[in-house]
């Protein structure tokens, strides 16, 4: 027999009486059993009705529905407006090809302590468990499981997401769209086809999420593409969001992907082996701070970019720590610590083992008012890299300390090409529109 820890955690209560092994970990309330209210377990047949039905009558007199431990066989389950249900060691067994949960335009449910498990073979393109329109929304030490899709699909809704275990979903573990100030805290999520974490917005706007606190692991990119899939946290037009203390490991392409969302913090999180760029600000964005963050061992670790496309700009890359960035051999040469761009102040982080370049300001034109400060970087061929080409803007590198560049210490680029000399060397040309000084190399 093959314990997980929820089992294991059961398995140990058994000298607590039964009342008290019922009891939600969340929810507070009188407990209402389901086989008072001709709910059993086990039976084989589809209960969804009788299981909506219970919850009504639970939401009624203010309760919680509280399912016996067994198996449940539901399919699209729409839960009215204040149904709260727990029961640890009760698994809801989706139907064929729907949702287990499917629930529309309803407010205040909670679930708690329940095992959600698929057939990964759900056909309706929505999540596991799903929910449109719902406000007030809370789901909390839950496992879902073997998803066809997305685990949980959140539409247009608010609420939270905490303490849940998801794992072998189709597509990503929790997937929100035009939900407002969700909290997604505390989860475990591994070994999903194609992503972890997406907060999206259908138009770029403010959203408020806060994702804090989950461990997210082996994160695939089974559909392709060329960063679409394969990160642990995806932002999209979700403006405000903050990506914070979170443990990310193992994905295909990036730990956090932040693409044209606005004032977003990417704050505290330990990334760890990442296909590509560890964490990424991309695309149309005004306003990013990626700060304290470790990353070890990635294609890239920090890339603040697309000024020349698509408009990224103002950021600040601070108190992160970067090591071993290797050249993808799928992808275009990486092997850099830092990349930045437009209106940026990269200060304080420590850079060690880039294959290629420590840190990057810029490429081609897309440079403006980028300021390098009090980095430490170590171990790579090229320490600091600044664009000087044609169309190139303004940047400051002071007071850095570079260790062991065997090329060369502080070089402009034209996009691939050196172009001078090392300007760290006493009386190295310096192009007018830089300011080098107080930096320092060995």
């Amino acid at each position: 027999m093959v314990l997980d820890r929820r089992t294991l955690i059961f398995a140990l209560s058994g000298c607590v009486p039964a009342t008290a092994l019922a009891a939600p970990m969340t929810l507070n309330g009188t407990l209402l059993p389901g086989a008072g209210l001709g709910l059993s377990p086990d039976t084989g047949a589809d209960v969804t009705v009788k299981l909506a039905d219970a919850a009504l009558s639970a939401a009624r007199r203010g309760a919680v529905l509280s399912l016996e431990p067994g198996i449940y066989v539901v399919s699209g389950l729409n839960l009215p407006a204040g149904a709260r249900i727990t029961g640890h060691g009760a698994v809801l067994s989706a139907a064929g090809g729907a949702s287990a949960i499917d629930t529309k335009g309803s407010a205040g449910i909670a679930l708690d302590g329940l095992t959600v498990r698929g057939s990964g073979t759900q056909a309706n393109g929505k999540g596991l468990v799903a929910f449109s329109d719902v406000e007030d929304l809370l789901v909390s030490n839950c496992v879902i499981e073997g998803s066809g899709a997305a685990g949980l699909s959140l539409n247009g809704s608010t609420g939270r997401v905490r303490d849940c275990q998801i794992t072998h979903c189709r597509d990503a573990a929790i997937f929100a769209v035009d939900c407002r100030e969700i909290e997604i805290d505390g989860n475990e999520i591994a070994q999903c086809d194609d992503n972890g974490i997406l907060v999206w917005q259908s138009e770029k706007r403010f959203d408020g999420a806060r994702i804090t606190g989950n461990r997210i692991s082996k994160i695939g990119a089974v559909s392709g593409g060329s960063g679409q899939y394969g990160n642990g946290i995806n932002i999209y037009r979700a403006g405000g969001t903050i990506v914070s203390g979170n443990h990310i490991s193992d994905c295909a392409f990036t730990a956090v992907r932040v693409n044209s969302g606005d004032n977003c913090q990417i704050i505290g999180n330990n990334c760890a082996r990442m296909g590509e760029v560890a964490l990424y600000v991309e695309f149309a964005f005004e306003g990013a701070i990626v700060a304290n963050n470790i990353v070890d061992t990635a294609g890239m670790g920090i890339s603040v970019t697309n000024f020349g496309n698509a408009g990224g700009r103002l950021a600040v890359v601070s108190g992160n720590l970067v090591r071993n960035l290797f050249t993808p051999a799928y992808e275009e040469a990486r092997g850099v610590g830092i990349g930045v761009e437009a209106d940026t102040a990269v200060t304080g982080n420590v850079v060690e083992n880039a294959a290629l370049f420590g840190i990057v300001a810029g490429w081609g034109a897309a440079m403006r008012d980028v300021t390098i400060n009090g980095n430490v970087v170590r171990g790579s061929p090229v320490g600091i890299a600044v664009s000087v080409s044609p169309g190139a803007g303004h940047a400051a590198i002071t007071g850095n300390r570079i260790e062991g560049a065997s090329k060369s210490a502080i070089q402009a680029m034209d996009h691939n090409d050196p172009v001078g000399g090392d300007m760290i060397a006493h009386g190295a040309k310096i192009d007018p529109r830089l300011m080098v000084s107080g930096n320092s190399a060995g």
